[in-house]
Order: structure tokens, then sequence, then C-alpha cells
């Protein structure tokens, strides 16, 4: 079998169209920016679904199948959102984390600088908590008064 080659631009393959998108620094933008991108296709699916069951007409439910049917509608809109070569994730992509710093000096930059941020995190302690709930309360045989023990 020979070879086919097509020379209309506008009749590609689908995997020369994902090879070209791969080679706008997708690699290089944070799994941060990808997952906000990924959570703004999806509330902008939901709220698209939401109106487009609007339009279908009120129907008469109780108040279980509305939650049933609200948690049904999320999860759509979440499956929406998981296609990886969606156009409405690359365009909140270009705007949020720009074409021009999709290079790999720049995600290492950017890595660099989550780490330091990581290291100097403060770390809540619940002492005070604990010390509280070492007290504790008790009657008099005497009187109706409660007084305070330590514990200790």
């Amino acid at each position: 079998m020979s070879k086919i080659s097509i020379h209309r631009p506008q009749i590609q393959n689908q995997n020369a169209i994902k090879k070209n998108n791969s080679s706008k620094g997708y690699e290089f933008i944070p799994e941060d920016h990808k997952k906000f991108a990924k959570a703004m296709e999806s509330q902008f699916a939901e709220l698209m679904l939401k109106e487009m069951q609007k339009s279908v007409g009120n129907k008469d439910t109780n108040q279980a199948q509305q939650i049933y049917e609200s948690m049904l509608l999320k999860e759509r809109a979440k499956n929406m959102a998981d296609n990886k070569d969606s156009a409405i994730q690359e365009l909140i992509l270009n705007e949020v984390y720009p074409q021009k710093f999709r290079n790999e000096q720049n995600f290492e930059m950017y890595q660099a600088s989550q780490n330091k941020f990581k290291k100097n995190k403060v770390a809540m302690h619940d002492h005070h908590i604990n010390e509280y709930n070492k007290v504790q309360k008790h009657k008099s045989v005497n009187s109706n008064q409660i007084h305070t023990n330590n514990g200790e």
C-alpha cells in the first residue's frame, strides 16, 4: 500500500491537530491553572445546562427530585469539562497563563516559587483546645455550685 498525503490543511486528521495542540506548551502550564480552567468550564456548563432545563418547561417535582436533578446536572457539567481538547479551557488558559509564558524556564521558576511558599506554611496547633478538654466540671456534694478541676 502506498501512503496517502493530503495537501489541504482543512482536511487534517485528528492526530495532526492534537500534535499541534501539544506544541503550544500545554505541558508547561502549572497544574493548578489547569484545574482552575477545568472548574471554570464546569461552572459554565452547569449554568448552561440549568438554563436549558428551564426552557423545557416547569415540571412539578418534589424536593428530593430537585436535589437529585441538581446533583445530576453538576455531574454532567463535570463530565463535559473532562474533555481535554476543550476550546473553552484553552480560552481560559490563554487568559490566565498566556502563550508567551509557556516555556520550561518559566515553569521551573513557578515551581520554585510554589515550593518556597510551601516551606513557610504556618502550622496551627490545638494546644489550648486540649487544655480546655482537660478541665472537668463537677458538682459539689454540699452545694449546687459547679467547680472546675484541671484534672491534674
